[in-house]
């Protein structure tokens, strides 16, 4: 009889536990397998656990959002100016590397001095207009943001060093693309606020919608009616998510605008003695007034109706709900290129399962374009007001007043 050593033994022991390990809990089903369906089922938990975290905190995210709507045109101005900067701050920590920057004293706080006076430049105007006691700078508002501009720029070429020029450059170059991104864009959704709260909140829902519904219908359904890959660059969309995603949207912005046609909503934000006095009161604009519109006669024959009652800014939104389906997304696309490019995971911690304010508002910025340039082509009545006429009859001289009055009771016959 063979002598077994005690690590044959051991090994033996090991063994026989092994199998009937595996038996026992997978009949069967070799290890190979039963350890996939352990990490398959560890997977799937963890994608219900980060999709519990990403409803938890975008419902916060929205409970905050339909506050400040509450709190009126001002609050959700200042929200989104605190956004960009916010935005500023996630983008040019992309590329900062700590060991160069100590090289070069203040050389970021350069860079934060263009993204201020870039927001100076842009807003400072609007801002001086809408307060009687700040119009008298109004005139010398572009004189002052350029005189900070070759300030900023003498400084930042006495700051260049040999051993940093690349760099130097680089960054200066990455802080231009940041401030086209965030100032240039997000000036057009500040542009909305003031048009009224309705240009605003519609294309945040639409986007909203839009990635929501294109994550719920694509979750159960990727690869399984289209099996080919949507973007490289997004492994995680996929054609069901993208197509079901457009067609939700495009349903809610025809049905949206029929619940915000409240004058909170629809009136712009009054300038003047208005503003101080908080009168939100206004004429509203002919597109949010429903008007009967006639039915095919096919259409009509299967329903015995001849008309419709619609309102035209529902036609409206369904063109902007196609462009938040088919456009908007590749914001995200190109934040998406960033990511990878710099190989980072999200721009931010900030927002547990949704990573920074980039990674939310990505489409956003786009959209919101889109839809300043649409209401201004397509929408918006004349922009000429009393208020505006007689800021400028103001500036006239005795004589030209005079005879600006003069025409004026000519033409109406007085």
């Amino acid at each position: 009889m063979p002598v077994r050593t005690r690590s044959q033994l051991k090994a033996k022991e090991s063994d026989s536990g092994a199998v009937d390990s595996s038996s026992r809990s997978t009949p069967g089903k070799s290890k190979e397998e039963y350890a996939a369906e352990l990490k398959s089922r560890g997977q799937g938990e963890t994608k219900i656990q980060k999709l519990i975290t990403r409803l938890i905190y975008g419902s916060l995210l929205f409970a905050v959002l339909c506050s400040f709507l509450y709190f009126g045109h001002i609050p959700l101005v200042g929200l989104v100016l605190l956004i960009q900067v916010m935005l500023f701050r996630e983008l040019t920590n992309v590329r900062y590397k700590e060991y160069k920057e100590t090289q070069i004293p203040l050389f970021r706080s350069l860079m934060w001095a263009v993204f201020g006076n870039a927001m100076f430049y842009t807003y400072g105007e609007n801002v001086l207009y809408r307060f009687d006691t700040l119009k008298a700078f109004k005139h010398y508002h572009p004189w002052l943001a350029f005189s900070a501009y070759v300030v900023i720029f003498i400084f930042f070429v006495l700051s260049l060093r040999q051993d940093l020029y690349k760099y130097q450059m680089g960054q200066l170059t990455w802080t231009g693309l940041s401030v086209a991104l965030v100032v240039m864009q997000t000036r057009y959704i500040t542009s909305n606020i003031f048009q009224g709260l309705f240009w605003f909140v519609l294309p945040a829902f639409l986007v909203i919608c839009n990635d929501s519904c294109a994550y719920f219908v694509g979750m159960p359904l990727k690869r399984k009616i289209i099996d080919r890959p949507f973007l490289s660059l997004s492994p995680n969309k996929s054609w069901e998510g993208f197509i079901g995603g457009g067609l939700c949207t495009v349903i809610a912005g025809f049905f949206l605008p029929m619940f915000l046609r409240d004058k909170w909503f629809i009136c712009p934000l009054p300038s003047g003695e208005a503003f101080a006095q908080n009168n939100f009161t206004c004429t509203p604009n002919r597109v949010f007034e429903y008007q009967q519109w006639a039915l095919p006669s096919m259409v009509s024959l299967m329903t015995g109706k001849h008309s419709i009652s619609i309102m035209p800014v529902q036609g409206h939104a369904v063109l902007l709900a196609f462009f938040a389906s088919l456009v908007a997304p590749f914001g995200g696309f190109f934040a998406s290129a960033i990511k990878r490019a710099y190989s980072i995971k999200d721009f931010d911690s900030l927002i547990p399962g949704h990573g920074g304010l980039m990674d939310r508002v990505d489409c956003q910025l786009m959209m919101g374009m889109c839809t300043a340039i649409h209401y201004s082509a397509f929408i918006k009545a004349s922009s000429v007001t009393l208020e505006h006429v007689m800021e400028l009859a103001g500036k006239l001289t005795a004589e030209d007043q005079a005879a600006l009055l003069t025409n004026l009771q000519k033409s109406i016959g007085i």
